[in-house]
């Protein structure tokens, strides 16, 4: 599968092989998979350095498994954070929004 091939049937973005894959590669199912574990690390937040640390990882193979894991658990560990402190700033948004609406009336 050619370049132009993937981009158009896996909606991959150019930027991301232009990052990752060598210009005029063809692509075979591994290779497909391995973009969309790319596509994926980055869809969720991990940095350049961080995917390509990651997928180096993979290319090792099982042996690297449980170190794959423990970094896919702090990356949760850091968005559940994050997403506590964004429901915490709502909290105290809506407060706001109340006390004023309250006010008005």
């Amino acid at each position: 599968m050619t370049r132009e091939e993937v981009l158009r049937r896996y909606k991959i973005p150019a930027q991301i092989l232009d990052e990752y894959e060598p210009q005029g590669q063809e692509y075979n199912d591994s290779d497909i998979e391995r973009i969309s574990t790319i596509v994926t690390l980055n869809d969720i937040g991990f940095k350049k350095e961080d995917i390509k640390a990651y997928m180096l990882l993979e290319q090792i193979g099982v042996s690297t498994l449980r170190e794959r894991l423990e970094i896919l658990e702090v990356k949760r560990s850091a968005i559940l954070d994050e997403m506590h402190k964004n429901e915490k700033q709502l909290e105290c948004l809506d407060y706001l929004r109340y006390k004023m609406k309250k006010t008005k009336e």
